[in-house]
């Protein structure tokens, strides 16, 4: 459910907002000057957002990560010691 819910968003995104996401376009756009003044700032102040962000996101996926472990860990002792008994 949430890879649908990030394809739809990522096509979403690729059909109303190309600049923010299809690097191409941008080149494209960059080289042949077509890019406006006011969307060359948008991207600008957005980068580092957007950044900050994905490290944000990569943070707790590590650290949900490193809780599974511990739990995982956790019931395998839980799991010997009652086979023990």
């Amino acid at each position: 459910l949430l890879l649908a819910m990030l394809a739809l968003l990522a096509g979403w995104l690729f059909w109303s907002a190309p600049l923010l996401v299809n690097p191409h376009l941008v080149w494209a756009g960059l080289q042949s000057g077509s890019i406006t003044e006011a969307n060359l700032q948008l991207m600008a102040g957005m980068l580092p957002v957007v950044i900050l962000l994905l490290l944000v996101v990569c943070l707790i996926v590590v650290l949900f990560v490193f809780a599974a472990f511990n739990n995982e860990k956790r019931e395998l002792k839980l799991i010997d010691r009652l086979l023990q008994q």
